[in-house]
């Protein structure tokens, strides 16, 4: 196969309905749970099942107190938003202002709860949530690639790219702006703050 650039000249068998030139593109991630840490950090290999199918358990009654993202949302939201009602705002905000991605870390102890999981009991003594938020806005720019092959007719396709703050976004339209799949790609360009 072979991808070439595509120059103004089209062949009359191959007329592709294009995008625009650059299009407006607007990104936005409003404040939400991005990632939970525990203290002390348990020693196993897989984080992500411990973190779905571990259980908090109080070690007091024994009752099931959900996951460990559960118990996070709802600390979230009964207790740290309770005590600063405006905390999701001011991160939207920031995020409005700096147009790069905001991450807040709450930390809050805990005293009563211990995590199970797959029969071994790991001790909690603190957990911290990570809110991240990203608004941006941008012109993504569109380039138009044709793509040829011993059994691919002609074909244009088109590729876009903008940056927003500190994400690179790729894009490409293999049948333009009557594309009903697509490609997009978001990556970061630079640590977040």
């Amino acid at each position: 196969k072979k991808i070439k650039a595509e120059t103004e000249r089209f062949s009359p068998d191959c007329l592709p309905v294009f995008p625009p030139a650059s299009m407006q593109f607007e990104m936005n991630l409003p404040p939400h749970i991005a990632q939970v840490e525990i203290e002390p950090k348990p020693n196993v290999d897989d984080l992500q099942s411990l973190f779905k199918e571990g259980r908090l358990i109080c070690k007091r009654c024994g009752k099931c107190h959900g996951h460990v993202f559960d118990h996070a949302k709802k600390v979230l939201e009964t207790k740290v938003l309770k005590e600063r009602p405006d905390l999701m705002n001011e991160i939207a905000s920031r995020a409005i202002k700096t147009q790069k991605d905001v991450c807040v870390k709450v930390a809050f102890p805990i005293d009563r709860l211990e995590l199970q999981y797959k029969g071994s009991t790991y001790p909690l003594e603190k957990m911290t949530i990570h809110l991240h938020a990203f608004l941006s806005s941008g012109k993504m720019a569109f380039k138009t690639y044709e793509i040829e092959g011993e059994s691919l007719p002609c074909k244009s396709i088109q590729y876009g790219e903008v940056i927003l703050g500190n994400k690179a976004v790729k894009m490409v339209l293999p049948e333009g702006l009557s594309s009903k799949q697509i490609v997009v790609d978001i990556h970061d360009t630079q640590n977040h703050d």
